[in-house]
């Protein structure tokens, strides 16, 4: 709470009922409960709110499939910055805008995280960002609604070499 404020608001967001219950008896009653089916599908709209939708102010590559997603956005990520517009690269080995260079946990971060990193690019003059986009953040929503451009690699087919016997 904020000193001088006489009500406040302490979000609790839980899975399921026992959860629930475990937060209700530990908060007061004033206290507002949302309950989900999936808390880290709902983080990432809550988290981007919480930032101020750092995506929308900025052109997103997300770069998803099975090889060469690395490789990919070092490439555009150099195509870009030579544009001359302020381009941040988030991926599996770094991220790295500005004068920043941090090392990666995940190749796409948590949407908390994400956004986190998202406002912080774009209020040090980001103008762009090439992110890794792996399977696993697609399908907790974290970041395809974020995606001004997507580009996909997909691993090459080999062909079988025909063999006749005599």
């Amino acid at each position: 709470c904020v000193t001088g404020v006489q009500t406040c608001a302490l979000p609790i967001v839980v899975e399921d009922e026992a959860s629930a219950q475990e937060a209700l008896e530990a908060a007061s009653r004033s206290t507002p409960i949302i309950a989900v089916s999936d808390s880290r599908r709902a983080m990432a709209p809550i988290a981007a709110h919480f930032f101020g939708e750092p995506a929308s102010e900025l052109t997103l590559v997300g770069i998803t499939g099975t090889n060469g997603k690395t490789s990919s956005s070092y490439l555009i990520e150099s195509i870009l910055s030579r544009t001359e517009r302020p381009t941040g690269l988030i991926g599996t080995v770094e991220i790295r805008y500005a004068n920043e260079r941090l090392r990666a946990v995940n190749t796409t971060p948590e949407s908390l995280d994400l956004q986190r990193v998202l406002r912080s690019m774009r209020t040090q003059g980001t103008a762009a960002v090439v992110m890794e986009v792996d399977r696993k953040s697609t399908r907790l929503n974290s970041s395809h609604a974020l995606i001004s451009y997507a580009v996909f690699c997909l691993k090459k087919k080999k062909k079988k070499k025909k063999t006749t016997t005599t």
